[in-house]
């Protein structure tokens, strides 16, 4: 790691050191909290709207405000101050740390410790052979580089790092108020639809529509490179990395640009697909409808509107999933394919809108990675 003029580059340990242990005992006034990748630390209450913790606390660690918190695994991002509480109790199972905040601003290091180059540390010296219990050995982690630039350096940094935050998080919001619109657009043009309160002719989801399933795997049949790219269900709800397939492509096994598909495993949900020909996964299917009936755009939203009750049909243990029989038989509303046109023609102009704030916000996060990469990498 070079070094800007003026910057110093430390140790962990010259900036770090472990925090005394204290637990919980018998305390009840302490708030329960828990790390995540990108919120930070948060009380359980707020981000789980429940407690997930054991009913048994008293061997959890207090965590005081100021203390860094280091969870498993640390590549995850899973390393952060606590700011939520003077005090409050976490897992024993993480890694407490004093700072000294005379050497570096707190918003400062969190960056830093978020930063490209500190992943690429991570990365680079975890051992274990399982995904979620590597780990870096003590002496790695406590002579990891840290760059330490004046005070008034690191918050004229954190400053210009948070504006750009701020453009990003509302980008973010314009499109979660653009999609409650599309939403509240489809109850007030057709009412709920498993109600069906506005009393639309009715057909079941069998009679309108047929269930495609995709290709079935086995673990070794998915590549990181090779011939076709394969859709799983994490594609669609996380940034999960595509997996590879060198097999021939099956009949409607594959689906291709505009084609209705529907997740029915571990996270559920319809989405019309606008990438490149790909397989698919076992776990989604793909929707044929009868065009005279529906419009694309209309059931993709019907089909997601309608998901709260398909969850009343979940089967399975541990991994839930709807059934194709259990799908079929849901009675599904069906106004005019005229009104149905005029929905899709509304949702046409909202993703233009969506579009331009999708664009701003690439732009915002590609400018803030730049200077991230500026001052830490």
């Amino acid at each position: 790691m070079d070094m800007k003029e003026g910057w110093e580059k430390r140790r962990f340990d010259e900036i770090m050191t472990p925090a005394r242990v204290e637990r919980c005992g018998d305390r009840t006034d302490l708030p329960i909290l828990s790390i995540t990748m990108r919120s930070g630390i948060v009380e359980q209450r707020d981000r789980f709207s429940k407690t997930i913790a054991s009913v048994d606390r008293s061997n959890y660690k207090i965590v005081k405000d100021g203390q860094l918190v280091i969870a498993f695994p640390i590549d995850e991002g899973l390393v952060y101050t606590q700011d939520v509480a003077k005090e409050g109790i976490m897992s024993p199972a993480y890694n407490i740390w004093d700072v000294d905040y005379s050497l570096v601003n707190r918003n400062f290091l969190v960056s830093y410790f978020h930063s490209r180059f500190a992943f690429d540390y991570y990365k680079a010296k975890l051992r274990g052979s399982t995904q979620r219990r590597r780990s870096m050995d003590k002496e790695d982690l406590l002579s990891m580089p840290i760059p330490v630039p004046p005070i008034s350096e690191q918050k004229r940094i954190v400053e210009e790092l948070d504006l750009l935050n701020g453009i990003i998080e509302k980008n973010k919001t314009q499109l979660e108020e653009l999609d409650k619109l599309a939403q509240s657009i489809f109850y007030d043009m057709f009412g709920d639809p498993v109600t069906n309160e506005k009393g639309w002719n009715v057909k079941t989801l069998k009679d309108v529509s047929t269930l495609i399933n995709g290709r079935a795997y086995k673990q070794d049949e998915l590549l990181n490179e090779g011939k076709y790219k394969v859709l799983r269900v994490g594609n669609f709800f996380t940034n999960s990395s595509y997996y590879y397939s060198n097999l021939e492509l099956e009949e409607n096994k594959y689906c291709d640009y505009g084609d209705l598909l529907f997740a029915w495993s571990a996270s559920f949900g319809a989405f019309i697909w606008e990438g490149e020909k790909v397989i698919f996964h076992y776990h989604i299917w793909k929707v044929l409808y009868n065009e005279s009936l529906l419009n694309k755009v209309f059931y993709c939203y019907l089909l997601n509107t309608m998901t709260n009750s398909f969850m009343n049909d979940l089967h399975g243990i541990g991994m839930m999933h709807l059934t194709k029989e259990g799908m079929e038989k849901y009675k599904l509303p069906l106004p005019h394919l005229s009104l149905q046109q005029e929905f899709a023609d509304k949702i046409s102009a909202i993703e233009s809108m969506k579009a331009k704030v999708r664009q701003s916000l690439k732009e915002a996060e590609q400018l803030f990675n730049s200077r991230m990469d500026y001052y830490f990498n």
